[in-house]
């Protein structure tokens, strides 16, 4: 398995954005938020799906920029997706790997 580091990251208005829509399929019941994948929700540079659906854990991959030279992991609960999708959190911890 790679090396990763965990930080804490900025999130960008895209990323916002990405998690409301993501909060509006979850609220709405859209199959793509409610079955277990790794990809089915996806945006520019990120990509996820439901990991657990007993829990709500989501799992998704970050790409920050637009040349792949590091790619950001992490976790999150429902309710931490409507946290982040209404502005609520400006802020995530990452495992950030480097190519």
């Amino acid at each position: 398995m790679s090396e990763f580091i965990r930080k804490e990251v900025k999130l960008t208005p895209e990323i916002v954005e990405f998690f409301a829509h993501i909060h509006e399929m979850i609220v709405t019941e859209d199959d793509a938020a409610l079955t277990v994948s790794d990809d089915l929700l996806q945006a520019e540079r990120i990509y996820g799906g439901l990991r657990d659906p007993d829990n709500g854990v989501y799992d998704f991959v970050w790409f920050p920029e637009s040349e792949v030279q590091e790619r950001w992991e992490f976790s999150l609960l429902a309710d931490e997706i409507d946290e982040i999708g209404s502005g609520y959190r400006d802020t995530l911890r990452v495992k950030a790997y480097k190519k």
